[in-house]
């Protein structure tokens, strides 16, 4: 019935009335249940009045029941002298019910929209209204997320870079201006003549990245863009200062012969 009932108002006062009936119906167990689970089953309409009629019921009840008696104090008072025992019939009668105040009608007159006068020079930014058919102002952009230095190339782009040039670089064992070292391809000579977070100097050769592999890093951060430099894939800034970089084409491992089987004795 609680379930179902979906006015707050009309629940509580179901339950007040089926408590009322069919309280004295219930044992000990089943008016424990009602209450554990009264504040689930009723929602908004658990009130203070509907907890102490269920109060009074279930001290009324466990007058002569001692195990309910010691679950709701935790031990086995005396039994209350008779003019003390309250009825679900007194509890009830005496609890006022709440006040119903109505809701606020909702106006339906629609109100006037306020126009700010135009200024010299142009409209209000951000003012309502406007002259016939012109055209509402655009959104502002979104601030773009800063590019954290040496934190854009995530493992999985390393991974796609590597198996990329892995792919493209023929039958060679490692790809060209890379050497094997330590089962990898890296490059041939170690010393690099870019730093992170510095400009490139004017005499290192850039080239554009090819356009599969541009496939696979998507589209740079506004402001931004990807170039090679030898063996190194860069993240450059507009200003030129190097953001990130996958090192020696990823790592390439390099191409080993298959092993040839053993001659017969």
């Amino acid at each position: 019935m609680a379930l179902y009932t979906h006015d707050p108002i009309e629940r509580g006062t179901k339950a007040s009335e089926w408590l009322t009936k069919n309280s004295a119906a219930c044992t000990p167990a089943q008016l424990a249940m009602i209450n554990a689970n009264r504040a689930s089953w009723m929602g908004a309409a658990d009130s203070v009045q509907l907890m102490g009629q269920m109060d009074g019921i279930l001290e009324a009840k466990a007058t002569s029941s001692p195990e309910l008696m010691a679950a709701l104090y935790g031990t086995k008072p005396s039994p209350p002298r008779k003019s003390d025992t309250v009825t679900s019939a007194s509890a009830q009668s005496t609890t006022p019910r709440p006040t119903v105040v109505a809701a606020a009608p909702v106006s339906t007159v629609p109100t006037t929209a306020v126009v700010v006068p135009a200024q010299p020079g142009g409209p209000v930014p951000g003012a309502a209204g406007g002259p016939p058919g012109a055209k509402p102002a655009a959104p502002a952009a979104a601030a773009a997320a800063p590019v954290v230095q040496q934190k854009y190339f995530n493992t999985k782009v390393r991974d796609s870079v590597r198996e990329f040039f892995a792919q493209s670089r023929g039958s060679d064992v490692c790809p060209p201006g890379t050497i094997m070292r330590e089962m990898r391809c890296e490059a041939i000579i170690a010393a690099r003549k870019w730093k992170f977070g510095e400009p490139v100097s004017g005499d290192l050769t850039l080239k554009e990245v090819a356009p599969t592999l541009l496939e696979r890093l998507g589209p740079p951060p506004a402001g931004h863009r990807f170039v090679q430099v030898g063996v190194d894939v860069l993240l450059l800034a507009d200003d030129g200062r190097v953001i990130d970089a996958v090192l020696d084409l990823g790592q390439v491992p390099p191409r080993l012969p298959a092993a040839q089987p053993a001659k017969k004795a």
